[in-house]
């Protein structure tokens, strides 16, 4: 993991991208001593936005298809046995 201030970047760019392309690894931009942006490989930005939305779609059984669960809607007690 490296750091180089924007003005660096701005300056050094070709290098900048080819150390994060080569090394997989981000180099983060700084400005006044505070990170503010990041340069990485795209493959591996490509993985990271794959892998997110993964996560971020609800399975099977989640909380999102069972309201009652967190206090909302009680389930309905028609397919439960002996539920009159």
């Amino acid at each position: 993991m490296s750091e180089i201030t924007v003005s660096d970047a701005r300056a050094r760019l070709a290098d900048v991208v080819d150390a994060a392309r080569v090394g997989h690894d981000p180099v983060y931009l700084t400005r006044r001593g505070h990170r503010v942006a990041a340069v990485i490989d795209a493959d591996d930005l490509d993985a990271l936005m794959s892998a997110r939305h993964r996560r971020s779609r609800p399975c099977a059984g989640d909380r999102v298809h069972r309201p009652w669960v967190t206090g909302g809607n009680k389930p309905p007690l028609g397919g439960l046995r002996g539920a009159t």
